[in-house]
């Protein structure tokens, strides 16, 4: 009876928790990421500013601030990271699967444009891409750091903030999705870079992809939960970065 009542309490508390007990694991993995990039085998980075990221202050402040958007995650309406109600095949096969298809489809529009071949020559730098095997965990990572910017802080305080004064499920639901549109133009619209060397009609083309991943992925979010979204982005950068690097 206390065994049954002990795995009981355990279950409960897994369903209850587990979004907070998997972004804790998430930044268990950012730590380790650090301390192998900058101890085991340093990376230099194409921008240097990006080794910032790989600090421990900053991993601490990252998982702090993504702990807080977690919290409010669970407050307003987005599903637990492992959440019962929704299968595997949502939460982890399908966001896989799509970020494996749109990484492919940024790699297809690189190569044919030479986006990363003509950023190279405008930064003088030789490769847009950090070197594998490095690759492989330094991409992994960014895509929690970058979760946390564009969606897991962001959508749920601003959306907590404004349901203060929207009640109504359906007007939360709206301000959602007005949330999702403007947030989804962060990454496209603050890549200032790409204008001085990419033509227009290029440009744009690289803008709507960005945005439709990005909009996606806050999709994900709202219907599958964090994890949904960051398995998006990390199979994202597999085929662009990880794989591309030998492409490009």
């Amino acid at each position: 009876m206390t065994s049954n009542s002990n795995q009981h309490r355990l279950t409960t508390i897994w369903e209850r928790y587990n979004s907070p007990i998997i972004w804790l694991l998430l930044v268990a993995y950012l730590a380790l990421v650090a301390f192998l990039v900058t101890v085991v085998f340093p990376v230099e980075f194409v921008d240097r500013s990006q080794s910032g990221f790989y600090e421990a202050q900053a991993v601490i402040a990252f998982g702090v601030i993504g702990l807080i958007g977690v919290f409010l995650s669970m407050r307003t309406g987005f599903p637990n990271a492992w959440d019962a109600k929704i299968a595997n095949t949502q939460r982890l096969v399908i966001p896989i699967a799509a970020g494996l298809l749109l990484g492919s489809l940024f790699l297809a529009t690189d190569l044919i444009t030479n986006m990363s071949l003509l950023q190279e020559e405008h930064l003088n730098i030789q490769s847009t891409d950090v070197a594998f095997p490095a690759s492989i965990f330094v991409y992994s990572a960014a895509a929690i750091f970058v979760e946390v910017v564009y969606r897991l802080l962001t959508i749920p305080l601003l959306l907590a903030l404004i349901s203060v004064i929207v009640r109504s499920q359906g007007g939360r639901e709206t301000v959602f999705w007005i949330l999702a549109i403007l947030t989804s133009l962060i990454e496209p619209l603050t890549n200032t870079a790409a204008s001085q060397y990419l033509p227009p009609l290029t440009l744009t083309f690289v803008m709507v992809q960005s945005f439709a991943a990005n909009l996606l992925q806050a999709v994900f979010f709202r219907k599958y939960g964090f994890l949904a979204a960051i398995l998006l982005r990390v199979a994202f950068y597999i085929p662009f970065h990880v794989i591309g690097s030998f492409l490009k």
